[in-house]
């Protein structure tokens, strides 16, 4: 441990720090929640929540004698801030725009409700390389009826112009991910299951809509700890994959663990349900540690309803800038709403009127 310190230093002038851009950043006088009654609650899957009466007066608030136009809900979602201070992220917690079922004849009844689209923690961060927030395992967000009218999700404004790409499919992405072991206690590296014991599992994902003639990948994070090389082997739904190596770990080597992941744009065979079956071998040494990080797919699926709400994107628009995308549905007659939630404080609606396809 450190006794005592000492330090000298020279004071100098730079105007050129780091090259650092101007600071425009508009400086927080007092948070929004400086002010009025605020009642939290959270998520944990990103979604379209729906908000009865009876969970709001759980909550604390009494919504006899409010203006449900007034009612307000504010939060940023589940994401990390980002590492660059340069890159963008809110000062203070964002209104979100919502919906109110029932608001125009000025009273909250027992039919009433909101619907509001939330951000979870369950999202692809590619400078942590993760898909959960890594410090907490909760989105929070406040409800409120402070001030005046709240922000209302408005139709969304569709582009002018033929479209000049056609869409019945969407890039569709599935991930199994735990948290809960630090195997050095340091860092931001977290992995999941343990395979000390149980040294083969097996993992269920379901694409029920997926396209037949997909290209379909899967990439999966593994580490470990041991004095000796260990490996994981994989399979999935009985077609075997590439193992994916751990290299020995020395004692004071100053390495607390070593990792291995599948080549890049590993392919596996197209079908509506994968097995995924790992395999740890030790080294023939039963204090070897290992531990999955995160198994990942990537494919497309079909633009269908099928019951249940679903997100979809499409992820070569930097490709295609400048154009005009349509999106076909089959089988909607179920899906009442379609939202852009590409900004997620503003959301934009689309209505259907039960047509069967859009």
């Amino acid at each position: 441990k450190v006794i005592s310190l000492t330090y000298n230093y020279t004071s100098e002038t730079n105007s050129n720090r780091l090259n650092a851009p101007p600071n425009n950043v508009t400086a927080i006088t007092n948070s929004v929640l400086n002010t009025g009654s605020w009642y939290r609650f959270y998520v944990e899957k990103s979604g379209v929540y729906r908000i009865s009466k009876s969970f709001i007066n759980e909550l604390g608030l009494s919504t006899e004698g409010i203006d449900p136009k007034k009612i307000k809900i504010f939060g940023s979602g589940g994401r990390m801030v980002p590492l660059p201070n340069s890159t963008p992220y809110p000062n203070d917690l964002e209104e979100n725009a919502i919906e109110v079922i029932g608001e125009n004849d000025g009273v909250f009844n027992n039919e009433d409700f909101i619907l509001f689209y939330a951000e979870g923690i369950d999202n692809w961060s590619a400078e942590n390389k993760t898909n959960l927030n890594l410090y907490s395992d909760k989105a929070y967000y406040y409800i409120t009826t402070n001030g005046g009218f709240g922000k209302r999700i408005t139709p969304f404004i569709e582009p002018t112009g033929n479209s000049t790409v056609t869409l019945t499919s969407f890039d569709d992405y599935q991930f199994h991910e735990q948290d809960l072991t630090n195997i050095g206690r340091l860092g931001r590296i977290w992995f999941g299951e343990s395979f000390n014991v149980d040294e083969e599992q097996e993992f269920e994902f379901r694409f029920p809509n997926i396209v037949p003639s997909a290209t379909t990948t899967i990439d999966i994070h593994v580490g470990g700890n041991s004095f000796v090389a260990t490996k994981f082997s994989t399979s999935v739904n009985s077609q075997n994959l590439p193992d994916m190596p751990l290299g020995l770990v020395q004692l004071n080597s100053g390495f607390a663990a070593s990792d291995s992941q599948l080549p890049a744009n590993t392919s596996i065979n197209t079908t509506q349900n994968y097995t995924v079956k790992l395999t740890f071998d030790d080294g023939g040494v039963p204090t070897s540690k290992g531990y999955l990080d995160y198994i990942a797919i990537k494919t497309k699926s079909s633009l269908t309803g099928y019951g249940k709400q679903f997100r979809f994107q499409y992820n070569n628009t930097l490709n295609e800038i400048g154009s005009i995308a349509l999106y076909q549905f089959s089988n909607a007659s179920g899906i009442k709403q379609i939202w852009d939630i590409t900004d997620i404080y503003n959301v934009t609606s689309f209505a259907n009127n039960n047509d069967s396809n859009l």
